[in-house]
């Protein structure tokens, strides 16, 4: 096997695979000397309790998307809450973070490209400095790298078979964070267009196989305990907080004679998001209470605030952006290691994307399948994200962008050279779908 290696065209692809191991080595590295257990920030915090309780009766535990929580429980159980071995299921999500994109990538761009782009993945300083915390993003980015993988593949070789096996991974992406939806809703419009009415047909009966036995119990349990239907998780306090332009939110719920009570002050109260050049601080201010009575099968909601008007709100939504755009990632930079602060500067490279992406696009038109596919999927964050006031703008949003928008200018910065390996000097413009990955060696 060496030999075959060592002799053959792809003795190239040996550095790409020294490069990714030594990656891969930081990575875990870093986890093991910025471990979890040593964080206490709010949500991390948060998340983890409501392991230690998985579905319980209280409401908080039932607030977020269930799959990080039963992923959270699982390490309990396994760890046996022993510091190490919790460290050592952080370390091996990082890792699996790698592998995840590594897959995407390989479905797309030439072997050794692929690597070395995986490589690049592996060191972004955010995406470094979040598998020190507890939180739900590490195991959505992970997921959904293999996602968009799998979605790739479904777009190449167009089966149900693969079809199937994306649709259960987009909703175990739905199931971590609700952004999962629309991106769910977007990959399976786009692979469904790609099959034949017979392919259709069966395909869309075995999403709803799929999807329906993980969602309607769910939705049952969402409004057994709050009265809405929520089986992705229920994220109207956020939601009432973004309509009210507050800073700070306070929550208090009661059932029956028992009452929970929950407490969120924003990062952007501190944050700078475009220092050094400028000093702009938040437009958002102000505390919002809200009292939610669960009682008698009710769901009675008192907010002390009004909701913004349209003016106000088109101002909100500016600082939104502003702030998801350009913001320092609240607590794996902020609160970080060294190497994870390192997100202070590499922000700028997110935002600046954002606004040259249409350009950059425009110049390597025309887009190739997978090419459009991602640029749906970015629609479809920037609708949800910025579309209206359903969530307060905060960096840690801007997650699902920083990993599609770098996955397709890996695509688009490489595409050349595979199409005149594949095609030879064939104009791009008519290089038809089908030429798309041909020789990815």
């Amino acid at each position: 096997m060496l030999k075959y290696i060592v002799n053959s065209e792809n003795r190239h692809i040996l550095p790409a695979i020294g490069c990714l191991f030594g990656v891969s080595a930081f990575r875990v590295t870093h986890v093991f000397l910025n471990p979890p257990s040593s964080s206490t920030a709010s949500d991390g915090l948060r998340h983890w309790i409501n392991a230690q309780d998985t579905l319980g009766e209280s409401p908080t535990s039932n607030w977020d998307p269930l799959l990080y929580q039963l992923y959270l429980a699982t390490t309990q159980k396994l760890s046996g809450g022993i510091p190490e071995l919790v460290t050592w299921f952080a370390a091996l999500l990082s890792l699996s973070m790698i592998f995840a994109w590594w897959y995407a990538l390989s479905r797309i761009l030439p072997k050794a490209t692929a690597l070395y782009c995986s490589a690049i993945f592996g060191l972004v300083p955010e995406w470094v400095g979040l598998y020190s915390f507890h939180l739900n993003e590490t195991l959505f980015l992970t997921l959904l790298g293999y996602a968009v993988g799998l979605t790739f593949d479904c777009i190449h070789k167009m089966t149900v078979r693969c079809f199937v096996v994306s649709t259960v991974t987009w909703v175990l992406v739905s199931l971590t964070r609700g952004i999962g939806v629309p991106l769910m809703v977007v990959s399976l419009l786009n692979m469904l267009s790609l099959l034949n009415a017979r392919q259709r047909i069966l395909g869309v009966a075995t999403a709803l196989a799929i999807v329906l036995p993980f969602s309607l119990p769910l939705a049952i349990k969402s409004y057994t305990s709050f009265r809405l239907i929520h089986p992705f998780g229920l994220n109207r306090g956020n939601e009432i907080m973004a309509r009210t332009g507050a800073l700070t939110q306070r929550l208090q719920l009661s059932r029956d004679g028992a009452s929970w009570s929950y407490s969120f002050d924003s990062a952007r109260g501190t944050d700078r998001p475009l220092a050094p050049i400028s000093d702009y601080r938040t437009i958002r201010h102000g505390e919002v209470q809200m009292t939610i009575d669960l009682s008698n099968g009710d769901y009675k909601e008192e907010v002390n605030l009004p909701f913004a008007d349209s003016q106000q709100a088109l101002t909100l939504i500016g600082d939104d952006i502003i702030f998801t755009l350009f913001g320092v990632p609240w607590p794996h930079v902020s609160n970080g290691s060294s190497y994870a602060k390192l997100g202070w500067y590499t922000r700028w490279f997110w935002g600046i994307l954002f606004l040259l992406l249409p350009l950059i696009l425009w110049l390597r038109k025309p887009l190739l399948r997978e090419e459009r596919l991602l640029v749906w999927l970015i629609f479809s964050w920037i609708t949800i994200q910025f579309g209206g006031l359903f969530i307060p703008g905060q960096s840690r949003y801007r997650l699902p962008f920083e990993a599609l928008s770098l996955l397709l200018l890996c695509s688009v910065a490489f595409r050349e050279r595979i199409l005149t390996k594949t095609v030879g000097k064939t104009d791009l413009g008519r290089v038809p779908d089908t030429q798309y990955s041909l020789d990815r060696s």
